[in-house]
């Protein structure tokens, strides 16, 4: 197994989301790595395990190769193992040869990202907003529906901000608190667990007609930190969800 230099992949992560791997070293033509996910306590194999991401060695000069690997399991401890099927591995100086080479540990927890839910820093994913038909009624009370789900343990207890906006920016109508009328903070959600949240925003008595929307979000009370929202490869967007057309 050719000599891996450099490896760097995160500690943690939701199960369903690819694990990426950056790996680093040298590698004859023919080589080929595959890289898994093994139990703690698994006993480490020496049969190819199929569907395993492969990364084929091109050049006996150092490279570098990023890869993602299959985190569709349960929540636990598992090693990241690489293994080459057509050779053994030596895991570190003089050591006796093996099938493969642990390099590193991955903790998977939490719940896996719904389709089409907006992901908030991984803690939280608001799966829909429920808005009545019909314009906006000056001083009228806007009803909303939101339905969120934790993806992880949380520690904090997040405030939900509700802003009903015009086209120039100007806030017609908005709500802060902790969900459920602040009596269900976001400390006490358990991961997987879904949690439908109703409002009442009271608009302004001089709204006139025209375009508006409403942009939801959390932050931390304490430090007025909003938490962001992730696109699918884990990078931050923005720091809220907006609902035009109202």
């Amino acid at each position: 197994m050719a000599p891996i230099s450099q490896v760097s992949f995160p500690a943690e992560i939701r199960p369903g989301t690819p694990l990426p791997v950056v790996v680093g070293g040298y590698a004859p033509y023919e080589d080929l790595l595959e890289f898994s996910l093994l139990p703690e306590d698994e006993e480490i194999d020496t049969q190819s395990r199929p569907g395993t991401p492969v990364v084929s060695r091109l050049a006996p000069e150092p490279m570098v190769y990023a890869l993602e690997v299959d985190t569709d399991l349960p929540n636990g401890r598992y090693h990241l193992f690489s293994r080459d099927p057509l050779a053994m591995a030596t895991c570190g100086w003089l050591a006796t040869p093996s099938s493969g080479c642990i390099l590193g540990e991955v903790d998977i927890s939490g719940v896996p990202l719904p389709p089409d839910a907006a992901n908030f820093d991984d803690k939280v994913a608001l799966l829909d907003v429920d808005l009545p038909d019909g314009p906006l009624q000056p001083g009228g009370i806007l009803p909303v529906q939101l339905r969120w789900q934790g993806l992880s343990a949380i520690t904090e207890d997040y405030t939900v901000f509700l802003q009903v906006l015009n086209d120039q920016d100007q806030i017609a109508g908005q709500v802060d608190a902790w969900p459920l009328q602040g009596t269900y903070p976001t400390g006490q959600w358990q991961p997987g667990e879904i949690v439908n949240d109703p409002y009442e925003i009271q608009l302004a008595a001089d709204l006139p007609p025209g375009n508006y929307r409403l942009q939801v979000g959390l932050y931390l009370l304490a430090t007025l930190r909003r938490l962001p929202v992730l696109d699918s490869d884990g990078r931050p967007i923005d720091d809220k969800v907006i609902v035009s057309g109202l």
